[in-house]
């Protein structure tokens, strides 16, 4: 995100009148004239905190409970199933370095990047159990 940021930095100077309009153009500019490295520190603990928080949160806890109630289920109940569903599908498992990717971007760049997650991890469950579903 911060390099996208600096691009368009250098893209707004080449036009007169221009100026950054997204967050992490925005942030980088006003560290470039005069806020410094500590305006963007500050901006990282913002969003590290705002992610411990909603670690938290009841809302949170209750998705990644109920993650991991399906995901023992299916490990428990259906292994086998499963399996043969990522067999089947070869690009399903290799999607998981995407996921992770995704994920952790979102961790790093969100401010509720924990929430993004979630989600993520709930749509590939469903995924995933939808192609045991329609095999069976």
């Amino acid at each position: 995100a911060f390099a996208f940021g600096a691009l368009e930095i250098e893209l707004a100077a080449r036009q007169p009148g221009a100026i950054a309009v997204s967050h992490s153009g925005a942030a980088l500019q006003a560290a470039s004239q005069g806020r410094g490295v500590a305006y963007l520190a500050a901006i990282a603990a913002r969003k590290v905190a705002m992610n411990l928080r909603l670690l938290a949160s009841p809302w949170l806890l209750l998705a990644a409970s109920g993650l991991a109630v399906v995901a023992l289920a299916a490990r428990f109940l259906i292994g086998d199933l499963v399996t043969r569903a990522m067999a089947k599908r070869t690009w399903l498992p290799r999607a998981a370095p995407a996921l992770l990717a995704a994920s952790l971007s979102a961790l790093v760049f969100k401010d509720s990047g924990v929430v993004t997650v979630a989600f993520l991890l709930g749509t590939a469950c469903l995924l995933v159990l939808y192609y045991v579903l329609t095999d069976a």
